[in-house]
């Protein structure tokens, strides 16, 4: 399961590359500090190591970067420029971060779980994704917007001149979820320019 982040990065991957073998250090809250390598260690790496436990139970990871290398930027991440991170090097704030996304320099690090704000938010989202799939597959929708709410999560569908209203319908969803939740799927971010994008989806430009 992807979920797009259209942008353009600064640095190219050929230039990212360069930072691959650069140290870096990795500062828990208890002060301690993990080893890891720039561009290389994730946070799932980091918390595999510390425990399996916490390697299953943490949704989400919050860095705070000390040195950012390469200044890559995910410049149209609207989540992420409202907290705060320009992605220039520190931004001194702590900034949410996928599990399985590599690390860009020395950092501070925390893991947020579900008994947490942020790590409930996160689960949300992701379920909205869900949600998303099995609207698709049952009815063929046109997704447009599935943000989390306080009381949970929903997806805005165009459906034409269809809509959902039976009970049947909604035991359909629900099964077509559960199947989509069996599959584990992994969530893989993708940053993407405008371009391609409409590419990756068979979708010409004007």
């Amino acid at each position: 399961m992807l979920v797009l982040c259209q942008g353009v990065p600064h640095t190219h991957s050929c230039c990212v590359a360069a930072y691959e073998k650069v140290p870096i250090k990795i500062t828990m809250p208890d002060g301690s500090v993990k080893e890891g390598v720039a561009f290389q260690t994730s946070p799932m790496d980091i918390a595999n190591s510390i425990a399996k436990s916490l390697a299953k139970s943490a949704i989400v990871a919050a860095v705070k970067y000390s040195e950012r290398l390469g200044e890559v930027v995910d410049v149209a991440d609207p989540e992420e420029e409202e907290e705060g991170d320009h992605h220039h090097g520190s931004s001194g704030e702590y900034i949410l971060w996928d599990m399985s996304r590599p690390l860009e320099g020395s950092c501070e690090l925390l893991f947020k779980k579900y008994d947490d704000p942020e790590g409930q938010e996160v689960f949300k989202h992701s379920s909205a994704h869900i949600l998303g799939a099995a609207l698709e597959s049952e009815f063929g929708v046109k997704l447009c917007i599935g943000p989390p709410t306080q009381e949970g999560f929903y997806y805005d569908a165009y459906m034409g001149e269809e809509a959902i209203k039976e009970e049947a319908d909604f035991k359909k969803i629900e099964k077509s979820a559960q199947a989509v939740i069996k599959k584990n799927h992994t969530f893989d971010r993708v940053t993407l320019t405008k371009d391609e994008a409409l590419e990756l989806f068979g979708v010409r430009g004007p």
